[in-house]
């Protein structure tokens, strides 16, 4: 049995020989809250994952509560005190788990802890007035687990005396114990303000800071570096009362808690072991935590896509400035698990999830794939804001990417314009004025074709892939990795194309082509268009939606007054041809077309380009028609072949004829 397993054991025997007569046989276990899962307790945390003291923890002994974590998702533990008492919880670590605490009351967080209990044992210990708390329990870091048990030990009074007891060698070195590690704050009382320290702390080390205080106060301590993560851990004349990691956002520590008269000491360290210079905080005006999720609406996007089962894998590009963060609202529509992914080649990416009360959902570093962040969990309806960060500090541009089928992510992106025989440079610089661009070319089975590009100048591009021989699947990347965007089968680029809309900024990307199964294979043509006025005109045309206009330099072939019939076979390698005819009197007009190769779309306007009618190919050969009513005047049809087929359909044939009634 392990140091901490019989302390432990001690605990639990001390709490049943110190229980008063009337209460020795009513122990009381935690029940599961039996409610609807989007149904909230009185902290504001989901009563599906809550269980629940029925009595006061300061009149009925508790029994360890098992705290169950699904996906590492968390756990909770509601309880009340009658009146004011010592409390203290601590986790029993298995395997390789690090439990983290959380304390929170009506009012939002008090207290956290991750290694307080001795290795990776998280321990809680504080004064506490009557009133209702929420515990929750988690594990550091996530993964794809799909469950964890984490023993939970509780009590108050004198059997938390015990409970608070770390294992000899388990702990750090005595508080404030060494001059050469401590700094004297002197005395702090209120009205003080704050009190700003500038520090260094050295590599597997720590720092103390020493301070008295006259009569009860409440203060808030803060911890901040660029250079490490900070951890912060307060000690008063009964030893630690309080500990934090992460609490004021990213890598950054914040603790607040109400003080009686005596000496203290707050100690600084580092997660990780790493050292340098650090700001310390101590106030006695607590202020809203710095990580408060998604209220700064300078560095806060919405997420572009509501979160629900079927939405596949979704990707958005973010940057990481000045501010030090990237917030992200989500919108969960549907209960399920997901996984999200947050990946740089820039930084190491950091995520964390807080819900619509701003209160700690999940959290995770490094993931399975290096120096990227992921989060597997099962998520409950509802807004949620995920804030990514860099690992001291660092800023840059990132990926977000959310799946609703764990595992399915992309791959690391470092492949992505890194093999030459499938690379090639765009060969054209892409900014303002890039116009229509035009790649045709021939894929390979299994191959992908990529394309370097460096953009100039802040433009808006629409990227097309079409293909008559393969399924097309185009993807947009940083050209340092973390990819932008992906399209399968756009709907508005026809059948199994795929189009993309970004908003670049100056700086390089790769674009990437590949069939869906990785096996097809045949012609393709990659288009990029400018989505400028003159730019979105001139592809109207080419695709035969929008007439042209005189002088615009279109070829449109003239066929004089349709009398009865009119026709011609003119080779065109255009991907529209463009014909244009006189009616002198009313009548029935058809019009057909055929052509021996490819699908295309007819179209029939007026003068004036308004749109009379619209018909697809069919058959072999492929043929549409229209049938109209027509006045006299001039009218214009249009003959557009299917994307990736154009240049390829040169035999196209048009039919004009017009009934005359008798």
């Amino acid at each position: 049995m392990s140091p901490l397993a019989r302390t432990l054991l001690l605990v639990a025997t001390a709490l049943a020989a110190a229980a008063t007569p009337a209460l020795a046989q009513t122990r009381q276990l935690a029940e599961p809250a039996q409610t609807a899962p989007e149904a909230t307790g009185t902290c504001g945390q989901p009563l599906a994952a809550t269980h629940v003291l029925r009595q006061p923890l300061d009149r009925v002994a508790a029994e360890p509560f098992e705290a169950t974590l699904r996906f590492h998702g968390p756990a909770w533990l509601e309880f009340t005190l009658a009146e004011t008492a010592r409390t203290v919880l601590r986790t029993e670590a298995r395997g390789e788990d690090d439990p983290v605490l959380l304390l929170f009351d009506r009012g939002g967080a008090i207290i956290s802890d991750d290694d307080g209990g001795g290795n990776v044992d998280a321990l809680v210990d504080m004064s506490l007035a009557a009133g209702t708390y929420c515990a929750q329990v988690r594990l550091f870091g996530s993964g794809i687990v799909p469950e964890a048990v984490v023993p939970v030990l509780l009590a108050t009074g004198a059997e938390a005396e015990a409970l608070a007891v770390v294992a000899a060698g388990s702990g750090d070195a005595p508080a404030c114990a060494d001059p050469a590690l401590t700094t004297d704050a002197g005395p702090v009382a209120p009205g003080m303000g704050e009190l700003a320290l500038s520090l260094m702390l050295a590599p597997s080390s720590h720092s103390d800071v020493s301070f008295t205080t006259g009569e009860t106060m409440e203060l808030e301590f803060g911890a901040r570096s660029t250079e490490f993560d900070t951890q912060l851990t307060l000690f008063g004349p009964g030893g630690e009362l309080a500990s934090d990691d992460d609490g004021a956002g990213g890598t950054d520590s914040r603790i607040v808690t109400s003080l009686e008269p005596g000496q203290y000491c707050l100690r600084v360290t580092s997660y990780d072991g790493d050292g340098g210079p650090f700001d310390l905080r101590l106030s006695d005006e607590p202020t809203t935590p710095a990580g408060t999720f998604c209220a700064d609406p300078t560095i806060t996007a919405d997420f572009p896509a509501e979160v629900a089962p079927g939405m596949g894998t979704i990707a958005a590009d973010g940057t990481i400035g000045a501010g030090g963060a990237s917030d992200w609202r989500l919108r969960v529509l549907t209960t399920a698990l997901y996984q999200i992914d947050a990946r740089s080649d820039a930084l190491d990416t950091m995520i964390e999830l807080r819900d619509a009360a701003d209160s700690y959902v999940d959290g995770n570093d490094d993931g399975p794939d290096g120096l990227n962040s992921r989060l597997v969990r099962e998520l409950a309806a509802g807004d949620y804001c995920l804030r990514v960060t860099g690992y001291g500090g660092a800023t840059g541009a990132f990926s977000l990417v959310l799946t609703d089928s764990p595992g399915d992510t992309p791959p690391a992106t470092a492949d992505a314009c890194a093999d030459p025989t499938m690379t090639e440079p765009l060969g054209r610089l892409v900014g303002p004025g890039l116009g229509i661009l035009k790649v045709p070319g021939t894929l390979a089975p299994g191959a992908r074709q990529d394309w370097t590009l460096s953009v100039e100048g802040a433009v808006t591009v629409q990227f097309d892939a079409a293909s008559a021989d393969f399924d097309t699947v185009l993807e947009l990347w940083h050209a340092g990795g973390g990819r932008l965007a992906e399209s399968d089968d756009d709907p508005d680029a026809g059948g199994t194309n795929s189009r993309l809309v970004e908003a670049l900024a100056p700086g390089d990307y790769c674009l990437s082509l590949r069939s869906w199964d990785d096996s097809g294979t045949g012609a393709y043509e990659v288009a990029l268009t400018e989505q400028d006025p003159a730019t979105l005109r001139r592809a109207a045309i080419e695709a035969g939606e929008m007439i042209p206009e005189a002088g615009s330099g279109v070829d449109v072939e003239a066929l004089g007054t349709l009398a009865t019939t009119l026709q011609t076979q003119r080779l065109s390698q255009t991907r529209t041809k463009w014909l244009a005819f006189e009616v002198g009197e009313p009548g029935l007009v058809q019009v057909i077309a055929s052509s021996l190769v490819g699908d295309f779309t007819l179209r029939l306007y007026d003068g004036a380009g308004v749109r009379l009618g619209e018909s697809r190919s069919a058959g072999m050969p492929r043929t549409a028609a229209l049938y109209r009513e027509m006045p006299a005047g001039r009218f214009v049809v249009a003959m557009t072949a299917d994307p990736g087929a154009a240049g390829r359909l040169d035999l196209r044939q048009v039919t004009l004829t017009r009934f005359v009634r008798p």
